[in-house]
């Protein structure tokens, strides 16, 4: 009986076909390993910095380490897959860890559809100035990304640790780590005050992050080198741990660490002594003091002005500065936790400083508030409602002011700048919602009005801003696509998948055929 050789030929040729699928099918559902480094540690990286160093010379020695070893930048292009090297799991699950909250995430760099490139240290504040380092961007779910916006980092403001608490001492330990890179970005306190006005909650100025003692307590309750973290906690901190590493040492890396994470104690040692409770937060002042002094004994302020006491010196030297602000006459003057008077009205009020650790002992100031005529009672603006459509340029300004001589220079601000921002008044809308535009007289702060926007969606079409990372003028937003359908040989898997059972069907009819004419 003779031989054909075509059912051989088919039977392999459907081989091969199945094979090449299986291979392709394979190709595209291929993980990225997790790279996880063995902890080399730090060895000599800091022979170099003197245990004798504080404050702004510690802080100068460590830009300048950093500027030697650091021989290049990851860019915050290169994240998009040096992610998958440097916040790989370290339990080898094949994907990455999503800051703040440990989410699992792809490895493999999706478009923004389901992580972003986080910037600890927001673009609004500057951060694009340090973007392009690995140290400071982190990969984030895209709802977690978008919730944290552009936040300082508090518990009056954006608290990291919500989902996971490790990652208060992680977020503190980057945001010092980009002051030290980047000499021009300042760690400020919170509630920070400026040109003697309260920022309060609706923010910092550009180029600074707070809340400065928050960060260092954080930095100091959750310490990398601490194994008795369990859990959530420990993944976030092994994952910390290896990051260190690999941007050092990987041949994709910078060559540069992380210095507060191999010494925590630096963020103690450079702005420990800024205010009293930092101080308190270091363990700087410990004693009990006998004495204590103000910057000044007297102070003139304007009706609206304001006055910033503060403890200039303590006896012992070491004593704890830490004291209580309270007013004679809160009616004329008041004063805030931090000691900064405002003057109410016109007259004269006695402001005292007395001691946390020993209320025998008091410090005193004499304020004396006076009128100034250029100090409104009270101003109005052109609008008190306004609805306005997306990328929509208007303008608020000051109709009014009580008395007419006054002052008509205001301070703006937005509620939420990541729906409408204000700048001398012109408005600027990015995305649909709401906020409340307050101008602040610049001579009497305790004077302000309102302007309440609504932003509404142009034509009616879809908002599509919610995976924004940052808010204008700087944006790290990355726009959210589906992944383009993989193409094999034979053109996308779903007309693979359709293709392959045609052929195998063929190819098993042919078979029969053949063997029935085999058998005649």
């Amino acid at each position: 009986m003779k031989k054909h050789a075509l059912p051989k030929i088919i039977i392999a040729s459907v081989l091969s076909l199945t094979l090449g699928t299986t291979f392709a099918l394979s190709r595209w559902e291929q993980k990225t390993e997790p790279v996880v480094q063995t902890l080399a540690g730090e060895g000599n990286y800091y022979s170099g910095i003197s245990d004798s160093l504080t404050g702004t010379d510690l802080l100068n020695a460590l830009h300048d380490l950093n500027s030697r070893k650091r021989t290049r930048t990851v860019g915050y292009d290169g994240m998009k897959t040096f992610a998958a090297k440097c916040d790989a799991d370290p339990d080898g699950s094949g994907k990455i860890i999503g800051f703040y909250d440990n989410t699992k995430l792809g490895p493999n760099w999706d478009s923004a559809a389901t992580w972003n490139r986080e910037h600890v240290w927001p673009n609004v504040r500057d951060g694009d100035l340090v973007e392009n380092d690995a140290h400071m961007v982190r990969p984030a779910s895209v709802s977690t990304n978008t919730g944290r916006g552009s936040k300082g980092f508090g518990t009056e403001s954006y608290d990291p640790g919500t989902s996971v608490n490790y990652y208060r001492g992680a977020a503190a330990r980057i945001i010092f780590y980009a002051a030290i890179a980047v000499t021009s970005l300042q760690v400020v306190d919170f509630p920070f005050n400026y040109d003697g006005v309260g920022n309060g909650n609706h923010g910092y100025p550009v180029g600074s992050m707070g809340s400065l003692s928050d960060m260092l307590l954080w930095n100091l309750q959750y310490q990398p080198q601490d194994t008795s973290f369990t859990g959530a906690n420990d993944l976030a901190r092994r994952t910390e741990l290896n990051r260190n590493e690999v941007i050092q040492n990987n041949s994709s890396g910078q060559g540069n660490r992380n210095p507060f994470i191999d010494h925590p104690e630096y963020a103690c040692k450079i702005w420990g002594n800024t205010n009293d409770k930092t101080r308190q937060i270091c363990g700087l002042n410990t004693e009990t003091p006998t004495s204590i002094t103000l910057n000044n004994s007297s102070a003139s302020i304007k009706v609206g002005g304001t006055y910033q006491l503060n403890v200039t010196s303590v006896t012992p030297t070491n004593g704890d500065r830490s004291v209580t602000w309270s007013s004679s006459d809160n009616s004329t003057a008041s004063v805030s936790s931090s000691g900064l008077v405002t003057g109410i009205k016109e007259g004269q009020a006695t402001i005292t400083a007395t001691s946390v650790k020993n209320t025998n002992v008091k410090a005193t100031c004499v304020v004396n508030v006076t009128t100034d005529p250029n100090s409104p009672t009270s101003i109005e603006l052109s609008e008190t409602e306004m609805e306005l459509p997306v990328d929509w340029v208007d303008m608020l300004t000051v109709t009014k002011v009580v008395p007419e001589t006054a002052s008509k220079e205001v301070n703006w601000s937005s509620s939420d700048d990541t729906v409408v921002t204000v700048v001398s008044g012109y408005l600027t809308t990015l995305k649909p919602g709401t906020a409340v535009i307050t101008a602040t007289s610049k001579v009497n702060p305790s004077v302000f009005a309102t302007c309440n926007i609504t932003v509404i969606q142009n034509g009616g079409g879809e908002d599509d801003s919610s995976s924004s990372e940052e808010v204008p003028p700087t944006s790290d937003s990355e726009p959210s696509k589906p992944d383009d359908k993989k193409k094999g040989c034979f053109g996308s898997l779903s007309m693979t998948s359709i293709f392959i059972p045609i052929v195998l069907g063929i190819s098993l009819i042919t078979l029969v055929i053949f063997r029935k004419k085999e058998d005649k």
